[in-house]
Protein backbone atom coordinates (compact mmCIF):
# COMPACT_ATOMS: atom_id res chain seq x y z
CA UNK A 1 0.00 0.00 0.00
CA UNK A 2 1.32 3.34 -0.95
CA UNK A 3 1.87 6.56 1.64
CA UNK A 4 -0.74 8.14 0.16
CA UNK A 5 -2.99 5.38 0.59
CA UNK A 6 -2.27 5.19 3.95
CA UNK A 7 -2.86 8.22 4.75
CA UNK A 8 -6.21 8.48 3.66
CA UNK A 9 -6.58 5.14 5.50
CA UNK A 10 -5.74 6.70 8.47
CA UNK A 11 -8.21 9.45 7.73
CA UNK A 12 -10.77 7.60 7.04
CA UNK A 13 -10.15 5.68 10.74
CA UNK A 14 -9.86 8.21 12.85
CA UNK A 15 -13.18 10.36 10.90
CA UNK A 16 -14.86 6.58 12.37
CA UNK A 17 -13.63 6.76 15.46
CA UNK A 18 -14.93 10.53 15.75
CA UNK A 19 -17.97 9.73 14.79
CA UNK A 20 -18.26 6.49 17.40
CA UNK A 21 -17.12 8.69 20.04
CA UNK A 22 -20.13 11.64 19.24
CA UNK A 23 -22.25 8.69 19.24
CA UNK A 24 -21.14 6.99 22.41
CA UNK A 25 -21.60 10.77 23.83
CA UNK A 26 -24.77 11.57 22.53
CA UNK A 27 -25.98 8.19 23.25
CA UNK A 28 -24.91 8.87 26.96
CA UNK A 29 -26.07 12.07 27.56
CA UNK A 30 -29.88 10.77 25.97
CA UNK A 31 -29.25 7.76 28.66
CA UNK A 32 -28.78 10.01 31.13
CA UNK A 33 -31.93 12.17 30.58
CA UNK A 34 -34.19 8.92 30.31
CA UNK A 35 -32.55 8.03 33.90
CA UNK A 36 -34.31 11.30 34.71
CA UNK A 37 -37.06 11.65 33.48
CA UNK A 38 -38.48 8.46 34.61
CA UNK A 39 -37.16 9.24 38.07
CA UNK A 40 -39.06 12.46 38.17
CA UNK A 41 -41.97 10.59 36.63
CA UNK A 42 -41.77 8.27 39.59
CA UNK A 43 -41.69 10.71 42.60
CA UNK A 44 -44.73 12.66 40.47
CA UNK A 45 -46.51 9.30 40.53
CA UNK A 46 -45.62 8.45 44.19
CA UNK A 47 -47.36 12.26 44.89
CA UNK A 48 -50.44 11.59 43.32
CA UNK A 49 -50.73 8.19 45.04
CA UNK A 50 -50.61 9.93 48.15
CA UNK A 51 -52.74 12.70 47.30
CA UNK A 52 -55.19 10.40 46.27
CA UNK A 53 -57.13 9.74 49.47
CA UNK A 54 -57.48 13.33 50.74
CA UNK A 55 -58.70 14.20 47.26
CA UNK A 56 -61.59 11.33 47.44
CA UNK A 57 -62.52 12.68 50.72
CA UNK A 58 -62.58 15.94 49.64
CA UNK A 59 -65.49 14.90 47.09
CA UNK A 60 -63.42 14.81 43.75
CA UNK A 61 -64.93 12.20 41.62
CA UNK A 62 -62.81 9.76 40.58
CA UNK A 63 -63.54 10.04 36.62
CA UNK A 64 -61.87 13.95 37.62
CA UNK A 65 -59.19 12.95 38.83
CA UNK A 66 -58.35 10.41 35.91
CA UNK A 67 -58.78 13.15 33.65
CA UNK A 68 -56.43 15.74 35.86
CA UNK A 69 -54.03 13.81 36.49
CA UNK A 70 -53.81 11.89 32.77
CA UNK A 71 -53.90 8.01 34.48
CA UNK A 72 -56.68 5.81 33.91
CA UNK A 73 -59.63 4.86 36.09
CA UNK A 74 -58.89 1.19 36.81
CA UNK A 75 -54.98 2.70 37.52
CA UNK A 76 -56.56 5.12 39.80
CA UNK A 77 -58.62 3.03 41.81
CA UNK A 78 -55.71 0.34 42.66
CA UNK A 79 -53.49 3.49 43.19
CA UNK A 80 -55.97 4.51 45.68
CA UNK A 81 -56.26 1.19 47.25
CA UNK A 82 -52.27 0.89 47.88
CA UNK A 83 -52.11 4.20 49.11
CA UNK A 84 -55.48 3.61 51.89
CA UNK A 85 -52.93 0.13 52.35
CA UNK A 86 -49.93 2.35 53.36
CA UNK A 87 -51.83 4.48 55.59
CA UNK A 88 -53.15 1.89 57.54
CA UNK A 89 -49.44 0.74 57.92
CA UNK A 90 -48.32 3.56 58.65
CA UNK A 91 -50.50 4.11 61.56
CA UNK A 92 -50.24 0.52 62.84
CA UNK A 93 -46.45 1.03 62.63
CA UNK A 94 -47.34 4.60 64.83
CA UNK A 95 -49.42 2.44 67.51
CA UNK A 96 -46.82 -0.11 68.03
CA UNK A 97 -43.92 2.98 68.19
CA UNK A 98 -46.26 3.97 71.07
CA UNK A 99 -46.83 1.24 72.70
CA UNK A 100 -43.02 0.01 73.02
CA UNK A 101 -41.82 2.98 74.36
CA UNK A 102 -45.32 3.64 76.80
CA UNK A 103 -44.28 -0.15 78.01
CA UNK A 104 -40.62 0.63 78.22
CA UNK A 105 -41.09 3.43 80.40
CA UNK A 106 -43.70 1.64 82.64
CA UNK A 107 -41.26 -1.79 82.63
CA UNK A 108 -38.13 0.29 83.01
CA UNK A 109 -36.59 -2.82 80.47
CA UNK A 110 -37.77 -2.90 76.69
CA UNK A 111 -40.62 -4.49 75.75
CA UNK A 112 -41.05 -7.71 74.32
CA UNK A 113 -44.18 -9.25 72.20
CA UNK A 114 -45.76 -10.89 75.27
CA UNK A 115 -45.88 -7.16 76.92
CA UNK A 116 -47.19 -6.23 73.68
CA UNK A 117 -49.78 -9.25 73.64
CA UNK A 118 -51.14 -7.83 77.34
CA UNK A 119 -51.46 -4.14 75.82
CA UNK A 120 -53.02 -5.17 73.35
CA UNK A 121 -55.18 -7.63 74.65
CA UNK A 122 -54.14 -10.42 71.64
CA UNK A 123 -52.09 -13.35 71.31
CA UNK A 124 -48.44 -13.45 71.04
CA UNK A 125 -48.47 -14.77 67.65
CA UNK A 126 -51.13 -12.11 66.77
CA UNK A 127 -48.21 -9.44 67.66
CA UNK A 128 -45.62 -11.03 66.16
CA UNK A 129 -48.03 -10.94 62.81
CA UNK A 130 -48.49 -7.04 63.47
CA UNK A 131 -44.87 -6.13 64.07
CA UNK A 132 -43.98 -8.39 60.89
CA UNK A 133 -46.79 -6.38 58.75
CA UNK A 134 -45.05 -2.98 59.93
CA UNK A 135 -41.38 -3.95 58.97
CA UNK A 136 -41.97 -2.64 55.66
CA UNK A 137 -42.55 1.32 56.66
CA UNK A 138 -39.82 0.71 59.14
CA UNK A 139 -37.84 -0.67 56.78
CA UNK A 140 -38.30 2.26 54.47
CA UNK A 141 -37.42 4.67 57.01
CA UNK A 142 -33.75 3.18 57.01
CA UNK A 143 -33.38 3.01 53.94
CA UNK A 144 -33.86 6.87 53.83
CA UNK A 145 -31.06 7.09 56.65
CA UNK A 146 -28.69 6.00 53.82
CA UNK A 147 -24.96 4.77 54.52
CA UNK A 148 -25.30 6.32 58.07
CA UNK A 149 -27.67 4.00 58.75
CA UNK A 150 -26.10 0.89 58.28
CA UNK A 151 -22.75 2.17 60.27
CA UNK A 152 -24.53 3.14 63.25
CA UNK A 153 -26.69 -0.20 63.35
CA UNK A 154 -23.37 -1.87 63.99
CA UNK A 155 -22.76 0.30 66.15
CA UNK A 156 -26.42 -0.35 68.40
CA UNK A 157 -26.06 -4.11 67.71
CA UNK A 158 -24.65 -5.42 70.78
CA UNK A 159 -27.15 -3.23 73.00
CA UNK A 160 -30.16 -4.96 71.23
CA UNK A 161 -31.59 -8.52 72.87
CA UNK A 162 -30.34 -11.64 71.58
CA UNK A 163 -33.23 -12.41 69.39
CA UNK A 164 -33.31 -8.82 67.71
CA UNK A 165 -29.69 -7.98 67.16
CA UNK A 166 -28.86 -11.35 65.13
CA UNK A 167 -31.58 -10.76 62.99
CA UNK A 168 -30.74 -7.52 62.20
CA UNK A 169 -27.67 -8.32 61.68
CA UNK A 170 -28.31 -11.08 59.37
CA UNK A 171 -31.35 -9.21 57.56
CA UNK A 172 -29.60 -5.78 57.26
CA UNK A 173 -25.84 -6.14 57.97
CA UNK A 174 -25.24 -9.59 55.68
CA UNK A 175 -28.48 -9.09 53.65
CA UNK A 176 -29.68 -12.51 53.52
CA UNK A 177 -33.16 -13.39 52.69
CA UNK A 178 -35.61 -14.07 55.17
CA UNK A 179 -35.70 -17.82 54.70
CA UNK A 180 -32.07 -18.20 55.18
CA UNK A 181 -32.49 -16.12 58.47
CA UNK A 182 -35.21 -18.55 59.82
CA UNK A 183 -32.96 -21.91 59.13
CA UNK A 184 -29.95 -19.65 60.89
CA UNK A 185 -32.07 -18.78 63.64
CA UNK A 186 -34.72 -21.91 63.89
CA UNK A 187 -37.43 -18.96 63.61
CA UNK A 188 -40.37 -19.26 61.47
CA UNK A 189 -40.11 -16.56 58.79
CA UNK A 190 -42.81 -13.98 60.14
CA UNK A 191 -40.69 -14.26 63.50
CA UNK A 192 -37.72 -13.00 61.63
CA UNK A 193 -39.59 -10.57 60.37
CA UNK A 194 -41.35 -9.49 63.61
CA UNK A 195 -38.22 -9.29 65.62
CA UNK A 196 -36.57 -7.24 62.76
CA UNK A 197 -39.63 -4.97 62.90
CA UNK A 198 -38.85 -4.81 67.09
CA UNK A 199 -35.45 -4.04 66.66
CA UNK A 200 -35.97 -1.54 64.15
CA UNK A 201 -38.38 0.40 66.60
CA UNK A 202 -35.97 0.62 68.76
CA UNK A 203 -32.65 1.96 66.96
CA UNK A 204 -34.38 3.99 64.70
CA UNK A 205 -34.70 7.14 67.29
CA UNK A 206 -31.23 6.54 68.28
CA UNK A 207 -29.72 5.97 64.48
CA UNK A 208 -31.44 9.65 63.64
CA UNK A 209 -30.57 11.21 66.65
CA UNK A 210 -27.02 10.34 66.65
CA UNK A 211 -26.70 11.07 63.07
CA UNK A 212 -27.79 14.85 64.05
CA UNK A 213 -26.05 15.48 67.34
CA UNK A 214 -23.79 12.29 67.83
CA UNK A 215 -25.32 11.67 71.26
CA UNK A 216 -27.95 9.95 72.65
CA UNK A 217 -28.24 6.10 73.96
CA UNK A 218 -29.62 2.88 72.94
CA UNK A 219 -32.41 2.64 75.95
Amino acid sequence: MSVLHKERAARAQRSIDTQRTMYRHELQRATDDRREALAQGEAATERIARLLPGAVEAGLPIAKIAEITEISRPTIYRMLSEARTFQDLRGLTEQLRGAVSQLGDELSRPALPGDLATCFQVSVEEVHTLLAQALGQLAAEFDRLGPTGPTLLVELLPALGTPEKMVLNLLLVQHLPTEDVARSTKLSQTQVLSWAALALIRVLPVIRQRAGTGFDQLS
